[in-house]
């Protein structure tokens, strides 16, 4: 049989230990309820801003000087004797069944024998596709990090 006393002190040992997962508790929950404000704040401040979805006006007088005016993502030979550009659309469900049904056969046939060089160009439609310029932009930040 235990005494009084050990009695006592394993109950102060029970207390301690549930009082130090209770302040964790409240540390985490806090921690969490601290995030989903963050994240809220950012999601409503995005919505009203444009200045990451706005897209840059660009000013020419003729087709050639847009694509001399556009820095496009080539692949392939540069000193091929044929250059496919591409004006693309990340939106778009014609650019998509080219991507995945042409594009294949091009690299393989072409591109990687280096008899073909491959530029795409981002060519957003807003007006159809309101998140393009947003996917053409996140495209060109992998870019940045290789990972086009």
């Amino acid at each position: 049989m235990t005494s009084r006393a050990e009695r006592r002190r394993e109950r102060r040992k029970e207390i301690r230990n549930e009082g130090s997962s209770g302040r964790l508790g409240w540390i985490l929950g806090g921690a969490a309820a601290l995030a989903l404000a963050i994240i809220a704040y950012n999601l409503v401040s995005s919505m009203f801003d444009d200045t990451v979805r706005a897209s840059v006006p660009v000013e020419f007088d003729s087709p050639q000087e847009l694509v001399a005016l556009a820095e496009g993502v080539s692949s392939g030979n540069p000193d091929a004797p044929v250059t496919i550009m591409e004006f693309g659309d990340y939106q778009c469900p014609a650019c998509q069944n080219f991507f995945r049904q042409a594009k294949p056969i091009l690299d393989v046939s072409y591109i990687q024998p280096g008899r073909v060089q491959f530029v795409f160009y981002d060519f957003p439609l807003e007006g159809a596709h309101p998140n393009a310029f947003l996917a053409a932009r996140a495209a060109r930040c992998a870019g940045d990090q290789e990972r086009y």
